[in-house]
C-alpha cells in the first residue's frame, strides 16, 4: 500500500486462512514503491491479461516483481499492459479501476484518459466496449465488477450513482447481465471509492 498506515493491514492470518481453500498464493517480497492489488490490477482471466495504470498506488518495480511472481504459478501466462491515464486536471488516475473494468462480454473504459490510448484500445478487441466520458467515469461507472451468483448467472455489481450515469445505450448494453445497483453514495462522497473497490476477486 502507498499509505504507510494501510501498509500495517496486512494480515498474516487471512493469507494462511486463503491458502487453504487456494491451491496458490502470489506475494511479492517488499520492494520500493507499492502495488494496491485489488484498486491498481484488473484482470482478464479469460484472455489471460492483467492491466494496469502507473500511479504513486502502483510503481513499475513493483507491478514487475508482482508479475514475474504471477507467472510462476501459472503454466498459460499473463500478459501485462500497463499504461498511463490521468483525470481532468492532468493528474494520474490512482487505480486502474476508476478506468476499466472487464465483464464476461465488455470492457468499460474512459479511453479519454489513457496516454498511450492505440496501444491499450488493440488490446481490449476480445470483446465489446462501452467507451466512457469523462464525467460518467467521474461518476463512478468504471468501478465496477463482474460475478457469478449461486445460479451462475453473470451480474454486474455498480453503484446507482454509477448506473444513473450511464447513457440509456450502455445500460441497455449492460441488461444482458444481471444487473446489481448498490446505493452507496455516503462511501463514495467521503470515503473517494465504489462498488469496485468493496469486492475482491478470488480466482
Amino acid at each position: 500500500m502507498a499509505s504507510k498506515n494501510r501498509a500495517q493491514e496486512f494480515n498474516r492470518s487471512i493469507v494462511s486462512m486463503l491458502s487453504k481453500h487456494y491451491s496458490s498464493t502470489v506475494q511479492v517480497k517488499s520492494v520500493d514503491g507499492a502495488l494496491e492489488g485489488t484498486g491498481s490490477l484488473v484482470f482478464d482471466v479469460q484472455n489471460r491479461k492483467v492491466f494496469c495504470c502507473y500511479s504513486q498506488r502502483a510503481t513499475p518495480k513493483t507491478l514487475n516483481a508482482y508479475m514475474t511472481e504471477l507467472n510462476k504459478h501459472t503454466t498459460n501466462k499473463f500478459k501485462l499492459v500497463a499504461f498511463n491515464a490521468t483525470d481532468k486536471q492532468g493528474l494520474p488516475i490512482y487505480h486502474t479501476n476508476c478506468v476499466l473494468s472487464v465483464l464476461k462480454d465488455h470492457y468499460m473504459v474512459c479511453s479519454e484518459t489513457v496516454s498511450e490510448k492505440a496501444e491499450v484500445m488493440s488490446e481490449l478487441k476480445d470483446k465489446r466496449i462501452i467507451d466512457l466520458s469523462m464525467k460518467v467515469m467521474e461518476q463512478f461507472a468504471g468501478n465496477t465488477l463482474m460475478v457469478r451468483n449461486k445460479w451462475n448467472e453473470h451480474c454486474v455489481i455498480i453503484s446507482s450513482t454509477a448506473w444513473k450515469a450511464l447513457s440509456a445505450r450502455h445500460r441497455q448494453e449492460l441488461e444482458c447481465y444481471r444487473v446489481i445497483k448498490c446505493d452507496i453514495g455516503t462511501i463514495e462522497d467521503i470515503g473517494g471509492g465504489s462498488a469496485r473497490c468493496m469486492v475482491a476477486e478470488l480466482f
